[in-house]
C-alpha cells in the first residue's frame, strides 16, 4: 500500500517564510507550530504554496512514539482497512520521495521554528532518502534543533509549554549517540544542569528523569564525569523537589538515581535513594492500609527497596511481618464467587421457576429484563453507598470528558465517584445470574445461528453488513461460550453506537480537518441524543473502557488472555449488548418489575452480601 504525498516545490519554502509559517512560536498543535491560527485559512487556500503547507504539516503529525530507538517514526493513525489490510493511513518516513527529500534539504535554512525543523530533519535522517554526507548533516541539524527545543522558552500560555521538554532531550541523546558524540553530547547535558530555571517549573518530574536516563547511556564516559554527573544530579533533585507532582514522579527520579549512582559507583548515594523509595511505598502502603491488595503491592516494593541498605535490616524484617499479616486479609476471587453464589442460592431457584417453560424470545427477554432492572435498582447504591469497613478500596473516577473549541478537556466532577468494590459485587450477582438463565434457555431451547440471525434482522443498532458479526457473537454468547463471544461482539460496540449517533464529528484545527470523537464524548452525545440513558451509560462505560476492567484496550491491543470470557465485566458488558441489539426490534416485552419479589430478594443479596463481605474481611475469613 502506498501514500502518495504532494508535490512540493522550492518557491513554496520562500513565500511560507513571508507568511510567518516557519517563526519560532508557542504551540500545543502542529497548527499551531505553523501560525495557522495567525493566517486565515481562505487565505492559505488561494496561495500556490497550500499543498507543500499541508505536506509540512503531515511531516509534524507523524507520531514519534519510541524516541530512545533510531527508527521511532509510525503513522499517526490508519484511517481504513479492510480485512486486516490497512488502506489508508497518514504520512510515513518511507512516503517521501528522494526529490522531495531534496526540496526539504535545501530549504532547511529558511526555517526558523526549532520544532518545525527538528521534525523534518529528524524525518529525512530516519527516511535515508538522502545519501552519504548529506545523510549525516540532517542527523546532525536534527540534534540541533532538539537542543535548541530543550533549551527553548518562549513565554507561556500555560504549563503544557514545558510539557514534552524530556521527550525531545530523550530524541536528541539518540541522535548524538548514533553519531558517536558522547564527549559533546555528555557537555551539552551537563550544561543543562545549570538551567535552574527548568527545575523549578511545576510537573518537572520526567525532565530530570530523562536528563538523568541520557547521562546513563552515554558508554564512553570516564568515573570522574560520572561522578561530577551525579553529584550535579543529587543537587538537581534537592531543587525541585517540591515541584515535582506526585509521588510516583518522585519515585522515577529516585530510580534513575539509583542507576546513576550504581554507574558511579556510589554506594552512599545510592542507598540514599534507594531509601528515598521504600520511604514512599511504606507511605502509599499507610495510605492504603484499608485496602490488602494495594497495600500489599506497596510493602513488597518497600522491601525489595530497603533490601541492601545496611541499617534498614530490621524495618525490612518487620514489614515482612506486616506483609503477611495483610494478605490473610485479602479475598481470593474464587472466594468472592462461591460467597456470592451462596448468598443467590434462593433468588436462583425462584429464577429458575420463573424462566421455566417459557418460549425461547420470551425466556431470553425474561432474563436479560430482570438483569437489567437488577443493574438500575442498585444504580443509586453503587452510586452514594461507601462501606464502612477499612478493608474496601474506594477508587474515585473523576474524569469525565467534554469538548471545548475542537480540544477535549477533562474535568474533576467528583459527584461522579464510583465505588468499584460495590460494583464487582454486583457484576458477581450479574454473571450468576446470567449463568443460570443460560443454563435454563439452553436446557429446554435449541437453536442456530441462523434462528439468531432473524431474530436480530430488525435491529437499528446494528449496521449494514454486521448482522453475522452480532449473530455469530450472540449465538456463542447464548451458549455460554464467552472467549468467542468477547472476541466478536466487544469491537462491535463502539462502531454500532456511532452508527446509531450518526457518527458525530469535531473539527480539531483551522485546517477543519474531521475525524470522529473520542469514546467518552459518544457516550455523552448518546445520552444526549437519548439512545442511551445516564444508568446504561455508567455501565457500559465504565466496563467498557474504564482502566479497572478496560475490555475495548484489552481486546484491540491483544492484551487479553485465556482468562477473560470469564471475567464478571464480559458477563455484563455481553449483557448490556444483546439488550441494545433486542431492544429496538421490539422482542423486549416482558417487563421484570412484575416479578417484584425476586427483584428485591437480588437487590438484597447486593446489599446484604456487601456488608458481610466487608465483616469477614474485617475479620480476615477470607485468605
Amino acid at each position: 500500500m502506498e501514500n502518495t504525498a504532494p508535490t512540493i516545490e522550492d518557491k513554496d519554502f520562500a513565500k511560507l517564510q513571508e507568511l510567518g509559517c516557519f517563526k519560532n512560536r508557542p504551540f500545543y498543535s502542529s497548527s499551531e507550530a505553523l501560525g495557522l491560527k495567525e493566517v486565515s485559512e481562505e487565505k492559505l487556500k488561494q496561495e500556490p504554496c497550500y499543498k507543500t503547507l499541508l505536506f509540512i504539516k503531515d511531516m509534524l503529525d507523524i507520531a514519534l512514539n519510541k524516541p530512545t530507538k533510531q527508527n521511532s517514526f509510525d503513522p499517526m493513525s490508519a484511517l481504513k482497512s479492510e480485512e486486516g489490510v490497512t488502506l489508508e493511513r497518514t504520512l510515513m518516513p518511507e512516503d517521501i520521495t528522494p526529490e522531495q527529500a531534496g526540496i526539504l534539504f535545501r530549504n532547511l535554512e529558511r526555517i526558523e521554528s526549532f520544532y518545525i525543523k527538528a521534525i523534518i530533519v529528524d524525518v529525512l535522517w530516519v527516511s535515508r532518502k538522502l545519501k552519504g554526507k548529506e545523510n549525516r548533516i540532517v542527523a546532525e541539524v536534527a540534534a540541533e534543533a532538539y537542543f535548541n527545543l530543550v533549551n527553548y522558552m518562549p513565554k507561556p500560555r500555560g504549563k503544557l509549554i514545558d510539557s514534552h521538554r524530556h521527550i525531545h532531550l530523550t530524541r536528541y541523546t539518540t541522535i548524538m549517540l548514533s553519531l558517536k558524540q558522547d564527549e559533546k553530547l555528555f557537555d551539552k547535558l551537563m550544561g543543562l544542569f545549570e538551567r535552574k530555571e527548568f527545575f523549578k517549573i511545576e510537573k518537572n518530574g520526567r525532565f530530570i528523569v530523562s536528563l538523568g536516563n541520557s547521562i546513563n547511556r552515554i558508554k564512553k564516559i570516564s568515573p570522574d564525569k560520572i561522578k561530577l554527573a551525579l553529584e550535579k544530579y543529587v543537587e538537581i533533585y534537592k531543587i525541585s523537589n517540591p515541584h515535582c507532582s506526585s509521588v510516583w514522579d518522585e519515585s522515577n527520579i529516585w530510580s534513575t538515581g539509583v542507576n546513576l549512582s550504581n554507574k558511579a559507583k556510589n554506594l552512599d548515594y545510592e542507598s540514599y535513594f534507594k531509601e528515598q523509595i521504600g520511604n514512599a511505598w511504606c507511605d502509599m502502603a499507610k495510605l492504603f492500609k484499608g485496602n490488602p491488595s494495594n497495600g500489599t503491592e506497596y510493602l513488597k516494593e518497600a522491601i525489595l527497596a530497603y533490601k541492601n541498605i545496611p541499617n534498614k535490616k530490621d524495618k525490612v524484617e518487620k514489614l515482612k511481618q506486616e506483609l503477611a499479616e495483610v494478605e490473610k486479609k485479602i479475598p481470593s476471587n474464587a472466594n468472592l464467587r462461591i460467597y456470592v453464589e451462596l448468598k443467590l442460592k434462593e433468588p436462583m431457584e425462584l429464577m429458575a421457576a420463573e424462566l421455566s417453560g417459557l418460549k425461547f424470545e420470551e425466556c431470553l427477554s425474561k432474563l436479560i429484563t430482570l438483569c437489567i432492572d437488577c443493574l438500575y435498582e442498585t444504580y443509586d447504591y453503587i452510586m452514594k453507598t461507601k462501606p464502612e469497613s477499612p478493608f474496601v478500596n474506594v477508587i474515585l473516577d473523576k474524569r469525565t470528558s467534554y469538548t471545548d473549541n475542537g480540544k477535549t478537556i477533562h474535568n474533576a466532577k467528583p459527584e461522579k465517584a464510583v465505588v468499584f468494590h460495590n460494583l464487582d459485587v454486583l457484576l458477581s450477582i450479574i454473571r450468576v445470574l446470567i449463568k443460570k438463565g443460560l443454563e435454563i434457555i439452553n436446557k429446554e431451547h435449541s437453536f442456530s445461528k441462523e434462528e439468531i440471525l432473524n431474530l436480530i434482522k430488525k435491529s437499528s443498532f446494528i449496521p449494514d453488513n454486521h448482522h453475522k458479526y452480532f449473530a455469530n457473537g450472540l449465538y456463542y454468547f447464548l451458549h455460554n461460550e464467552m472467549l468467542e463471544a468477547v472476541s466478536l461482539l466487544v469491537p462491535q460496540i463502539e462502531n454500532s453506537l456511532r452508527y446509531i449517533s450518526g457518527s458525530p464529528i469535531i473539527v480539531r484545527d483551522d485546517l477543519t480537518e474531521k475525524e470522529k470523537i473520542g469514546i467518552h464524548e459518544l457516550f455523552e452525545s448518546c445520552v444526549k441524543k437519548e439512545i442511551l440513558d445516564e444508568k446504561f451509560q455508567f455501565y457500559l462505560e465504565n466496563i467498557f473502557v474504564h482502566p479497572k476492567y478496560s475490555l475495548r484496550q484489552n481486546i484491540a491491543h491483544g492484551e487479553a488472555d485465556d482468562t477473560i470470557g470469564n471475567r464478571r465485566s464480559s458477563y455484563c458488558c455481553l449483557l448490556l449488548i444483546l439488550f441494545l441489539v433486542l431492544k429496538p426490534t421490539g422482542i423486549l416485552k416482558i417487563k421484570c418489575t412484575e416479578s417484584e419479589k425476586l427483584l428485591k430478594m437480588l437487590n438484597n443479596a447486593l446489599i446484604c452480601g456487601i456488608k458481610d463481605l466487608n465483616d469477614s474481611l474485617a475479620k480476615g475469613m477470607y485468605h
